[in-house]
């Protein structure tokens, strides 16, 4: 029964409390070491950006940006329109994220224009009608979540508002 009454002390300091105590030791017992977790009163902040929610429609239109057009001044007119422009690659951003974090997300280029070099031509137009042209490409809509932790150690979640994105085609127009 006296072996169960063993300390956990005691098995740390390998002794038994039925063996006589040694005597005097010649070197003195060494303390077990202390650790003690310090937390710096400077601990790294950190934010990190996602991209979801993320929904694609092909083949949009982005009528905000015409890339030409024609007007007949006669009846039974037509027109050929060419196209040798850029379109401008549009990024909604959100809660401080950046534009190169929204495009890796989507999976798309980084670059903020694509260069166009196409035409159309028209059906014949009635006196006073217009023909245009826009660019062509991939509309996005998705939400971006900002997850950001403070000194300490806070971490909070943000859901942005839905955002979208346009990204033309290369040498894919609409017109009419």
């Amino acid at each position: 029964m006296r072996d169960l009454e063993r300390t956990s002390h005691d098995l740390r300091q390998g002794t038994d409390p039925a063996e006589p105590a040694p005597s005097a030791p010649s070197d003195p017992p060494t303390a077990e070491p202390q650790v003690t977790p310090r937390i710096s009163p400077r601990a790294a902040t950190w934010t990190v950006y996602s991209v979801t929610d993320k929904k694609t429609t092909s083949g949009y239109t982005d009528y905000s940006q015409r890339l030409g057009n024609c007007k007949a001044i006669r009846s039974g007119t037509t027109c050929t329109i060419s196209v040798s422009k850029a379109a401008t690659r549009t990024v909604g951003l959100a809660l401080g994220a950046s534009r190169s974090t929204i495009t890796a997300g989507l999976n798309i280029s980084n670059a903020s224009t694509v260069s166009m070099s196409v035409s159309c031509s028209s059906p014949r137009l009635r006196a006073g009608q217009t023909y245009r042209a826009w660019p062509m490409g991939n509309r996005y809509s998705y939400r971006v979540w900002k997850t950001y932790s403070n000194t300490a150690g806070v971490v909070t979640v943000t859901k942005s508002t839905t955002q979208y994105a346009f990204s033309p085609a290369q040498n894919s127009i609409t017109c009419g």
